[in-house]
């Protein structure tokens, strides 16, 4: 069993046809017509506003004295603005 080695140029260019072949194939298959689904998380839901909501949260819990941190304001906040995006 003597084999031949085939130079790095060749398996690149053997590599480059298969991977080819493969994105041709997929390409021509139709979209499906199922129905979209809704983002995970919506527009209203950035990161940005996330932020800005769990900065009032910590806010307002550090002038009342309640218990908590960064992690639960961040969890909460993204509770809410979901919640009034009409997420569940």
């Amino acid at each position: 069993m003597n084999k031949t080695k085939k130079p790095l140029t060749q398996k690149v260019a053997d590599t480059n046809s298969k991977l080819s072949k493969t994105v041709s194939a997929h390409a021509k298959k139709p979209l499906s017509s199922k129905k979209e689904k809704k983002p995970i998380m919506p527009c209203e839901c950035s990161y940005d506003s996330i932020a800005l909501r769990a900065y009032f949260i910590s806010e307002r819990r550090r002038e009342l004295g309640w218990d908590g941190n960064e992690q639960t304001d961040w969890l909460e906040a993204e509770k809410q603005l979901l919640a009034e995006a009409g997420v569940k």
